[in-house]
């Protein structure tokens, strides 16, 4: 992986997080303002819940980003298409979000991260979208010699400001959250389901394949029965035949007697 220059901050997975350089928005270059951003997005494959993310970069601003997320698809497209070339997943949800300044994204992202390792496994990847730059380090300017009233203003003002982003923060982590714990449980009772469903299948295929059977044994017992029916009509008509056969020798050897032919006559007793 290329070294990014600022800081970089390590969460118990072993995931990298993203740089940080010092100061404020980015400076334009050529055109439209480029603004901080990070990529991120979900993915439950085989039982295995991910949360994908990218390393920070700068894109041209478009549309101005609605509480943080950026309107621009384009960049949670090409993020998607990557992490499906990259690991095979498909990602139900990507989105794009940016801050003010790079300190203020990295902690977004960092916090975003820690909210969701216990219930996701986390990994990060380093890619940028088409006309997306690294972060690069800059210089900061030095700030005017301040009065200390101005000192304690400006350390007012800084501490509201950062409770304020503290409290969005918190608020955006809580819906991130929320939303994944949402999308989790709906995978889950698909998948619940889908168990349900294939387990009613396969005892119908089974109740019929039993059902074939009996019909099978009564089919088996009924011509067993049948071979028997004609075996027995067989033996009756040869014993009828045969008795009407001695029927009619004893009638012709009577007529044979009574006309003279004695030696057909039945013996005296």
């Amino acid at each position: 992986m290329p070294r990014m220059p600022g800081r970089w901050r390590w969460i118990a997975s072993g995931v990298i997080l993203f740089a940080a350089t010092s100061g404020g928005p980015l400076a334009a270059q050529g055109g439209a303002p480029l603004i901080p951003l990070f990529c991120q997005g979900i993915s439950i494959d085989g039982g295995e819940n991910s949360m994908i993310l990218s390393a920070p970069f700068s894109y041209p601003q478009g549309a101005p980003a609605v509480e943080g997320m950026v309107r621009d698809v384009a960049p949670a497209k090409e993020f998607a298409a990557e992490v499906k070339r990259r690991f095979g997943k498909e990602l139900l949800d990507s989105t794009c979000y940016t801050r003010p300044t790079v300190e203020e994204l990295q902690d977004f992202a960092t916090m975003t991260a820690q909210s969701n390792q216990s219930s996701w496994r986390l990994e990060t990847i380093d890619w940028m979208p088409r006309g997306g730059r690294a972060i690069a380090a800059t210089g900061t300017e030095q700030p005017a010699a301040q009065t200390p009233s101005d000192n304690g203003k400006q350390e007012r003002l800084r501490a509201a400001a950062a409770e304020e982003r503290a409290a969005r923060e918190a608020a955006e982590r809580a819906e991130a959250a929320r939303i994944a714990e949402e999308q989790r449980a709906a995978t889950e009772n698909r998948r619940a389901l889908n168990a349900e469903q294939a387990e009613r299948a396969a005892a119908q295929l089974r109740q019929i394949e039993a059902e074939q059977r009996a019909a099978a044994d009564r089919q088996r017992a009924y011509e067993a029965q049948q071979r028997t029916y004609s075996s027995e009509m067989e033996r009756y008509r040869a014993a009828v035949q045969a008795a009407a056969d001695a029927k009619r020798k004893w009638e012709a050897d009577v007529a044979a007697c009574q006309a003279g032919d004695y030696s057909r006559c039945a013996s005296q007793p």
